[in-house]
């Protein structure tokens, strides 16, 4: 039988798919899977996050190469404009299922503001 060499491509993605098993089994170890996957793609920074749960509630934050002073701009100031949290708040959007609960559009509306509260 013939074993197949693959190509760096491959390699990297398969090393990347198991930086975030590993991560997801170990939380210590979300700063090396998002500086991965942010090198695999020539980002100068990266950000993973749960915009509607703050960490103080359980949600998560493992920003790659963005300082506190920016996290905290962001969120005093930016958050409002976020198109990505506030397209889930949008109203194609009626609920979302976050750990245990179901948060309706009122209830998302609220963790986005106490989110820009939390990491300002």
């Amino acid at each position: 039988m013939q074993h197949l060499t693959p190509s760096p491509k491959l390699q990297q993605f398969s090393e990347l798919v198991h930086r975030i098993y590993a991560a997801s089994a170990e939380p210590s170890r979300w700063l090396d899977a998002v500086a991965g996957v942010a090198q695999s793609l020539q980002a100068s920074h990266a950000l993973l996050f749960t915009p509607f749960v703050p960490p103080a509630r359980g949600g998560l934050l493992f920003p790659w190469q963005i300082s506190e002073q920016h996290l905290s701009l962001w969120g005093s100031r930016y958050i409002d404009h976020d198109i990505w949290a506030q397209s889930a708040v949008s109203s194609h959007v009626k609920a979302i299922y976050a750990k245990t609960h179901i948060h309706s559009k009122a209830s998302l509306t609220r963790l986005v503001l106490s989110l820009g509260k939390a990491v300002a």
